[in-house]
């Protein structure tokens, strides 16, 4: 990774800026909705694809497409697609914290440019998407966690203000895990079809 971590975060504070208000109705909009649905199982599948809307939302916006609440709800456009993506990523999450905590983490870090990845090249099935993540990741999980811990002192402020700066810190830590993959999304050129049994 060429560029240090206050770049990473410049980069996502400077897209943002001018557009908080975009970003924050989309983030509004994502956060109410899956709210109202999650109370039961079907009503968070048919949401579950804005997991996904939001980050590519926030994605576009440092390609200079303020776009955000139709680019949140484009995740409908390819409905089955971003489902079953959001869903395997959780899944496989889910699987391997049952484990242990740490490799779920672990693995959470390594499918984290999976919804980019989804966005950005189509032609991939979703298994080759995680896959592709699960390599672009490999060398960079680490710098992933400390981007994350730069965010520690907002993640605090998130708390003392009852949550209310969720509304400026969700947009920006999307933002910035964004510019992280445009940093290093050159760094794997094409994910052959491997048996995907160590996902």
């Amino acid at each position: 990774m060429n560029k240090s971590y206050s770049e990473l975060r410049n980069i996502a504070w400077n897209a943002l800026k001018g557009h908080w208000a975009e970003a924050i109705v989309a983030f509004v909009l994502y956060v109410v909705l899956v709210t109202l649905a999650a109370s039961t199982f079907i009503g968070g599948l048919l949401v579950l694809p804005l997991e996904l809307g939001f980050a590519v939302a926030m994605m576009k916006f440092l390609r200079g497409d303020y776009r955000s609440v139709d680019n949140l709800f484009a995740s409908f456009s390819s409905y089955g697609r971003n489902l079953g993506a959001v869903f395997m990523v959780k899944l496989y999450t889910a699987l391997w914290t049952m484990l242990f905590i740490i490799p779920g983490i672990i693995k959470g870090y390594a499918y984290a440019m999976t919804y980019f990845i989804i966005e950005d090249e189509p032609e991939l099935t979703i298994d080759e998407a995680i896959e592709k993540s699960m390599v672009m990741m490999d060398d960079h999980k680490w710098e992933l966690f400390v981007l994350d811990l730069t965010f520690i002192g907002w993640y605090l402020l998130v708390i003392l203000s009852g949550g209310i700066a969720a509304l400026w810190v969700s947009p920006y830590i999307h933002a910035a895990h964004a510019a992280f993959y445009e940093e290093i999304k050159d760094s794997v050129v094409e994910v052959g079809h491997e048996d995907t049994a160590a996902l």
